[in-house]
């Protein structure tokens, strides 16, 4: 690998495999990175350590953060990681894109995954999607995406409290560039990419506080199709409200700078465009149009969702409450019956 991983002018097409990325001393090489989140890493420590494919290498990059936290974070799992796991150490953070650089710079595997330190993947994700990857008639393919159910949750105290869980319902197979345009449609932790990929469109864009993922895997689509496997393989964990800014996703606490990023980065693509052939404005205006009339109806669909999904939480935790009040009820009663049961029968 380079020692540099900044996108190469131009974009390109192709049908052939990728080029060989050289040699691989792991299949599968996870890119995390953290910062000072001692209750969220171990989830995701634990996500990595139970996949039932062993061939993979963590590379987990601290950005910034407390070190004597990260290693009291990682203590009880050294044995289990053995060889498997290494850990790189920022003085001051960065940032996610370059974090995420650093992590690919150092890889080796086959393929490459980005794995978030607040998400975690079902047992067979890497096994199935290294297998799609692997089977001859994919070779075309660039990376495989896999279905996932979005968890909402809160953050009380030293818990981490599930609210809700539901399919995230924006991954639509097969993945198509138009579709990409209007919403990314695979958060990270669904996405196996090989890594000869990144000779041809270089790594992520440092320059992007956010929507580096999306940025990245449009510059990805430019060069070839992402498969799709449907069935739910990873699960996208989204804290509703949290006291302390460190637990915060950059979707759900960061909804301002998501929009006016998303909009300078379609601005960006389109006069890239332009400037490289000026007679695509005929054909990009009714394009976008369509693209803006679609964002319209998802914006009005996603309000609706998002109030139902407040609704479902609130009505979660009020069960969960009922639940808690009526516990020593039940305890009772469960034990009469037991009593009864036991009870010698009158004469």
């Amino acid at each position: 690998m380079q020692q540099s991983l900044k996108a190469p002018l131009g974009w390109l097409y192709t049908t052939q495999p990728l080029p060989d990325a050289g040699k691989s001393a792991e299949a599968v090489s996870i890119i995390m990175r953290t910062k000072d989140r001692a209750l969220l890493l171990p989830r995701a420590v634990q996500s990595v350590l139970a996949q039932s494919l062993a061939d993979w290498k963590l590379y987990l990059v601290n950005d910034g953060g407390d070190v004597a936290m990260l290693e009291a974070v990682l203590a009880p799992y050294r044995d289990a990681f053995a060889q498997r796991l290494l850990v790189t150490n920022h003085a001051v953070s960065k940032g996610m894109e370059a974090a995420s650089n650093v992590g690919l710079m150092q890889a080796t595997g086959r393929y490459f995954v980005i794995h978030d330190d607040d998400d975690r993947w079902a047992p067979d994700f890497l096994k199935r999607t290294v297998e799609f990857l692997e089977a001859p008639e994919n070779a075309t393919y660039i990376g495989v995406a896999t279905g996932c159910d979005v968890v909402q949750e809160r953050i009380e105290g030293d818990q981490i409290v599930t609210v809700a869980q539901f399919p995230w319902r924006y991954f639509q197979p097969p993945v198509t560039y138009a579709a990409m345009l209007a919403r990314n449609q695979m958060p990270p932790i669904t996405l196996l990419l090989r890594r000869s990929l990144l000779q041809l469109i270089g790594g992520f864009n440092e320059a992007l506080p956010v929507l580096g993922d999306w940025e990245f895997i449009l510059r990805a689509l430019a060069v070839g199709d992402v498969g799709a496997l449907e069935e739910s393989l990873a699960f996208y964990h989204h804290r509703l409200a949290v006291d302390q800014p460190v637990y915060a996703n950059s979707v759900t606490g960061g909804v301002n700078i998501h929009a006016e990023m998303r909009t300078r980065m379609g601005n960006h693509i389109v006069r890239t465009a332009l400037c490289q052939e000026p007679a695509l404005l005929g054909v990009l205006w009714p394009v976008l149009q369509a693209l803006d009339a679609q964002d319209v109806r998802q914006k009005a669909d996603d309000a609706v969702l998002q109030r139902l999904e407040q609704r479902l939480g609130v009505m979660e935790a009020e069960l969960r409450a009922v639940r808690e009040a009526v516990e020593p009820q039940r305890r009772v009663v469960a034990w009469l019956r037991r009593w009864r049961r036991k009870a010698p029968s009158a004469p």
